[in-house]
Formats: structure tokens, C-alpha cells, sequence
């Protein structure tokens, strides 16, 4: 059994390497000079410099230097009246994973005030039946591991945006949008429950949620159902979800993941969720399968073990004199 799962992997690297090569292609030849993968799309180019700082792209670090610039700026749009959290929060879970220098004090100065003291949770999500941007798991889930991911998140703080996310937790171990809502397919960081609930346990690990935590290992069971039925088709899904094995230590569910989401690559080497508005290869679907791409584990059999030295062969006596 051994052998043959190491003759698999031994067949599936190169078929990830090749895949993960084209989709950073795609994403080199759609950057802006700017490092941006176009206006209002900071998310997009969050997704994006993920994975060319993970497959080493020379392009990397002038998106890292958009989205840091961005993301300390008080006034990028995103901060405004129209705000949401769940963009600069992703935009500092990337900066931090290419361990870039950003200013994370000043981050979490402008994430922070999103949060709502009574709830916990972070707003951004516009609901029209309520008119407003309302609390929501995505926008949380995408704070909460920006922040704890930068080191920034005061203890307080992720204490209680991690018991709004729990608030939001069905019986079957999935997360929902918000407390009304199950999720919504426009919602770019959040289009089913499976991208829902995969986000939301990124962000309990990186807010120090154990593992075996009950409700942890619930959502895990969900991850794993939905696993089966291949994310119900959705990219971004299985690319959030591969993280999430990973990240969580469960090696064994990384490569059908993986497997599924080469299927749903372009000719072009590009992605696009099924949810999306438009089938063409898009940064953010892209940015995170490429990203999710290198998590496929290697093929590393066990060393032989090595042969014991012969011995030196001890030199002969002298004759006595």
C-alpha cells in the first residue's frame, strides 16, 4: 500500500508543478504596473500575491508593496463608508504568510473599528433586507486571521469575533454568512457555506482555537462531506479547503482536493468559481488555487536505511624487537 501511494505522488507532482505553473503565468501576464490586479479588486490582488510569493514570482513583491501601502492607508476605499473587513483582512493574512514588513499596528488600527462591541463580529457584508452592511462570518473570519496572522489581534478582541463566528455554526459543523443568511453567491470571499466554513477555520487556528475543540472537529466533518461531493463544484472552495487540511494536519484529504481542482482549470491557466458572474479566469480564483497548489504533498518515501561500515581493519602487530 505503501509503494503504491508513493507511485501516485510520484505521478501527481509533476501534474500539480505543471498546473501551479500556469496559473502563476496567467496571473504574471494580468498584474497591473501597479502590482494591483485591477481597481477595487485589493482582494483579488491579495489572492494573487499569495501565490506568487509561495511559487517564488519575481512578480511578488510588487503586489506585496500595493497591498501593504493599501492596507495601511486610512483612506483606501475600503476603510470608507462603503467598507468591509473581510478585504483588508485578507489583504493582511497575505501579507503576512509572505512575511512581508507591513505596519501591522497601523492594520489593525483600521480593521478594528469595523468590529461591533456588542456581537463580536466584523461588518461589511451589505444586506439589502436590512440596508446597511451588517456583522457577518466572512467578514470575521477574514479579520480575525489578517490580524492573528500579523500578530495584531488584541486578546479581547479575538475572544469575542470568535465567539460571534461559534454563534454562526450550524449542527452539521458549517459556518453561515450571518444570522439570517447562510451565505450568498455574490459575496466574492464567501459564495457557499463550504468557502464559508473552510475561511472560518483558518481563522479559529490562527486565533489559537485548539484542534480537538468539539466544534472545530465538527466543522472538519463538514469539510470532509463536502470533500466527497467536490465543493459542490466550486474552485475557490476546494482551493480554501486544501489550506485548511494543511493547515490543520490532514495531509490525507489534501490530495483528492487538489485533484478535483486541476480538473477545473482553464485552458488558459487561469480559474473561475462556478458562483462568479463571469466563466473567464479571474486573480482571486487563481491567485488561491495556485496558492492551495502548493500544499500537495511531495513525493518523499522513507530513506533505506544505510548499510553498517565495515569495519577498519585493525593494523597488524609490530614484531617485538
Amino acid at each position: 500500500m505503501r509503494m503504491r501511494s508513493i507511485v501516485l505522488l510520484v505521478l501527481f507532482a509533476p501534474l500539480v508543478f505543471g498546473s501551479a505553473q500556469s496559473a502563476v503565468s496567467w496571473l504574471e501576464s494580468h498584474q497591473d504596473a501597479n502590482g494591483s490586479f485591477g481597481a477595487w479588486q485589493e482582494h483579488a490582488t491579495a489572492a494573487a500575491a499569495l501565490s506568487l510569493k509561495a511559487w517564488n514570482s519575481l512578480n511578488a513583491p510588487l503586489s506585496l508593496a500595493f497591498l501593504s501601502s493599501s492596507a495601511e492607508n486610512p483612506q483606501s476605499w475600503f476603510y470608507g463608508e462603503w467598507g468591509e473587513a473581510d478585504v483588508p483582512g485578507i489583504i493582511a493574512y497575505s501579507l503576512a504568510e509572505a512575511s512581508y514588513a507591513a505596519d501591522g499596528a497601523a492594520i489593525a488600527a483600521n480593521i478594528l473599528p469595523f468590529q461591533n462591541s456588542s456581537s463580536g463580529g466584523f461588518r461589511g457584508y451589505y444586506d439589502l433586507g436590512v440596508g446597511g452592511a451588517v456583522d457577518s462570518g466572512v467578514d470575521t473570519s477574514c479579520a480575525v486571521l489578517g490580524l492573528s496572522s500579523l500578530g495584531v489581534m488584541p486578546a479581547v478582541n479575538a475572544s469575542a469575533a470568535t465567539a460571534f463566528l461559534f454563534s454562526l455554526q450550524n449542527a452539521d459543523g458549517s459556518f453561515n454568512l450571518t444570522a439570517s443568511k447562510e451565505y450568498d453567491a455574490m459575496y466574492s470571499l464567501g459564495p457557499n457555506k463550504p468557502s464559508e466554513t473552510a475561511l472560518a477555520l483558518l481563522a479559529l487556528k490562527s486565533a489559537g482555537i485548539a484542534s480537538s475543540d468539539s466544534r472545530v472537529q465538527s466543522a472538519l466533518a463538514y469539510l470532509h462531506s463536502s470533500a466527497s461531493s467536490n465543493y459542490g463544484g466550486s474552485a475557490y472552495a476546494a482551493s480554501l479547503a486544501s489550506a485548511v487540511f494543511a493547515e490543520y494536519g490532514e495531509a490525507a484529504y489534501v490530495p483528492a482536493s487538489l485533484a478535483y481542482l486541476l480538473t477545473l482549470q482553464h485552458a488558459d491557466g487561469g480559474f473561475a468559481d462556478a458562483a462568479r458572474s463571469s466563466a473567464a479566469s479571474n486573480a482571486l480564483d487563481t491567485g488561491f488555487a495556485a496558492y492551495a497548489l502548493h500544499f500537495a504533498p511531495s513525493p518523499t518515501p522513507s530513506p533505506s536505511p544505510s548499510p553498517s561500515p565495515s569495519p577498519s581493519p585493525s593494523p597488524s602487530p609490530s614484531p617485538s624487537p
